[in-house]
């Protein structure tokens, strides 16, 4: 993975994976090494994008960038690797977009993690949410993911 601005193409700046089995003595669902806490994926990010759609997994990130990107690459597309909200990702987000919209897991993380996003980038940010009750983004059909994001598509 590299920075949110797609920097360090030849540098590893950490891993993500996820455990098949769980661990009697932790309950480990992902792990992230990573020397910046910070790290966000994005998938092509290019440099004209004032726009991005966030979500919390890599799954996610790839599904809804397979959609939109078949009708604009005017809007970037990146998870923040779960829900937490770091000061780097902040920094970094402010920096670059000028508006966001939020696509996280219709759980209740995904829900209070939007809430706190929300909270913390509106005053900077032009900032949307979606949230579908009980989905995570990449469960959604093609078509699902289509109507929910057409708004992003050139008329």
């Amino acid at each position: 993975m590299w920075d949110g601005y797609g920097h360090s193409h030849d540098k590893l700046l950490g891993f993500n994976a996820r455990t098949l089995h769980s661990f009697e003595a932790e309950n480990i669902k992902y792990v992230l090494n990573c020397p910046n806490k910070g790290a966000m994926f994005m998938i092509r990010p290019t440099d004209k994008a004032q726009s991005v759609i966030l979500t919390e997994d890599m799954l996610s990130a790839i599904r809804i960038a397979e959609v939109v990107h078949l009708h604009t690459h005017d809007v970037d597309v990146g998870c923040i690797m779960g829900t937490s909200v770091s000061k780097y990702k902040l920094l970094s987000l402010v920096s670059k977009y000028r508006k966001i919209e939020l696509f996280l897991d219709g759980d209740h993380a995904g829900r209070v993690a939007t809430e706190q996003w929300t909270r913390e980038l509106d005053p900077f940010l032009d900032i949307t949410s979606i949230l579908v009750d009980g989905k995570d983004p990449k469960h959604l059909t093609n078509e699902e993911l289509s109507d929910l994001l057409c708004h992003w598509y050139p008329k």
